[in-house]
């Protein structure tokens, strides 16, 4: 059964910036998935509007105007998103009105998707104003760390198509991040998105319209 769990990580003092190449070197060489979830929760919960554990900081005060109406018109939370197959799953970043809209009257969710070795908390700075945004017209907004990248699932991948059949190859490529995609839309029972794609993340965001022209409101391209 598809689940979405609340990742909620105890967070320790951020370690000193690195003074030279090396030092960062080390840092990024050691570090695991969780120290990657400590530091995602430790840049989201400077947004107003995070859920986060009892010991988390106070919210950055360059993003206190209206965080009181913000707090209780949205929520912002990071779960872990399973998929159906063993082992397959999705970081995601959930911000979603207070309390929930009907389905009925809801707006299609908005998805953002980031480019390649990117992930979600590349929009940090973009969070407020989609916040704000949802807290206006009652809608959801997702981002999503592509399958294999992130804090998402690592899976093997191999392309079974000969290699002079680059048309084959291309599309076990896609398959690979787009049917995660649909797989994630299908189980949270979004009849449409509004997809927001940066980079690679706006050629799959193609893509998937292409494929799949029906489930798709809106489709935003950033730097394709």
């Amino acid at each position: 059964m598809t689940t979405a769990s609340e990742v909620v990580a105890p967070i320790s003092p951020a370690r000193a910036i690195p003074s030279n190449v090396v030092e960062s070197m080390s840092y990024w060489w050691n570090a695991g998935d969780k120290e990657s979830l400590v530091t995602q929760q430790r840049i989201l919960q400077r947004l107003p509007f995070f859920s986060s554990s009892p010991n988390a900081a106070q919210p950055d005060p360059s993003t206190e105007t209206n965080v009181n109406d913000l707090k209780s018109k949205i929520v912002g939370k990071i779960s872990r998103f399973e998929l159906d197959t063993p082992e397959r799953y999705l970081n995601q970043f959930a911000i979603t009105p207070i309390p929930p809209v009907e389905s009925s009257r809801a707006l299609p969710p908005t998805v953002v998707l980031h480019g390649y070795g990117a992930g979600l908390i590349f929009f940090y700075q973009n969070f407020q104003s989609l916040g704000e945004w949802a807290a206006k017209h009652g809608g959801s907004v997702y981002a999503l760390d592509w399958l294999g990248m992130g804090l998402s699932a690592r899976v093997p991948f191999k392309v079974h198509a000969k290699r002079e059949d680059v048309e084959q190859r291309v599309k076990e490529a896609e398959d690979f991040f787009l049917d995660a995609l649909e797989e994630w839309r299908t189980q949270n029972r979004f009849e449409k998105m509004i997809l927001v794609g940066h980079s690679l993340g706006a050629y799959l965001s193609v893509v998937y319209t292409l494929r799949h022209p029906n489930r798709v409101s809106k489709l935003i391209l950033i730097s394709p």
